[in-house]
């Protein structure tokens, strides 16, 4: 009886064990489970975090390529402006140089007016006898100081000089301005090239004037151009081969192409137009951006 009840006992005490080890199993396995829920969210988070960065990643490299794009397309158009201011700056000077040639020119039919006048006073006696009458109200002028005396020889002189400018125009301009050459001063631009060996002249020509000449074509803009550029290629070794007129594609302009000239920049060239007048070319370095714009793409004529 009383080994029944130990048995019983000892029994009951397993049992009790065993429900204990039960629960603390399934407290172990709730514990599990929530340790798997957990893990199981961090992982969802961990995906919806790498989605969003993906995406964001997404925009940022489309975002980074739309920049890359718009910078490429702003480069472009800083070459392309670069490109065509010196263009502009070359047809200005072409056309700066047409208008004092021919500025020169009507100064020349002026002083062959006046070379006329001064021929003629010594054979006809009215055109002396105004000549005379000119040079003593003039003379008077210089003397006299009451302002009636002087507004009467003031008009007296006008309308002798109107009837000589009637007679001889341009003759008595041509005296004012005599005694001298006009002049001009202009700016060329050079560039060395990347082999530092030769550089580039920017002429005042330009491809469209040059194809012209090769047409034929003989008027003041092209005869003054073609002047201007074959007397500066003069100054600069003629005797040497490398000294060639190019055309660069990139800009429609007609370049020098001569052995690079490291003082070039201190030094001047003086051109005698084919009228009357002087040109002093000084010579400046190309702004390297325009440098870079317009590269070396030309072909030798």
């Amino acid at each position: 009886m009383e080994d029944r009840k130990r048995r019983a006992a000892g029994l009951m005490r397993e049992v009790e064990e065993a429900r204990r080890q039960l629960l603390e199993k399934e407290k172990q396995h709730e514990k599990a489970q929530k340790e798997v829920y957990e893990a199981e969210e961090a992982a969802g988070k961990l995906r919806k975090d790498r989605k969003v960065a993906l995406d964001e990643a997404g925009s940022f490299e489309q975002a980074t390529r739309q920049l890359a794009e718009e910078r490429d397309g702003f480069d472009v158009a800083l070459r392309k402006a670069h490109r065509e201011a010196l263009r502009r700056y070359t047809e200005d000077l072409q056309r700066g140089l047409a208008l004092f040639t021919s500025q020169q020119e009507g100064r020349q039919t002026k002083i062959a007016q006046l070379q006329k006048l001064r021929d003629v006073r010594h054979k006809d006696q009215a055109v002396g006898n105004l000549c005379d009458a000119r040079e003593e109200l003039r003379r008077l002028l210089k003397t006299t100081r009451v302002p009636a005396v002087r507004g009467t020889l003031d008009s007296q002189l006008s309308e002798i000089e109107a009837e000589l400018e009637k007679l001889f125009p341009g003759a008595l301009d041509a005296e004012l301005s005599e005694g001298g050459n006009a002049e001009e001063m202009q700016e060329l631009f050079f560039a060395p090239e990347k082999n530092q060996l030769h550089m580039q002249i920017f002429l005042p020509l330009d491809t469209s004037t040059w194809r012209s000449l090769e047409s034929g074509a003989d008027g003041l803009r092209e005869t003054t151009a073609v002047h201007v550029a074959w007397s500066i290629a003069k100054e600069l070794k003629p005797e040497s081969e490398e000294v060639c007129f190019t055309h660069l594609s990139s800009c429609g302009l007609v370049i020098l192409r001569a052995p690079l000239d490291e003082k070039l920049s201190e030094k001047s060239v003086v051109v005698k137009l084919p009228k009357l007048g002087l040109v002093t070319f000084m010579f400046s370095p190309l702004p390297e951006p325009v440098q870079n714009a317009i590269g070396n793409d030309y072909e030798n004529e």
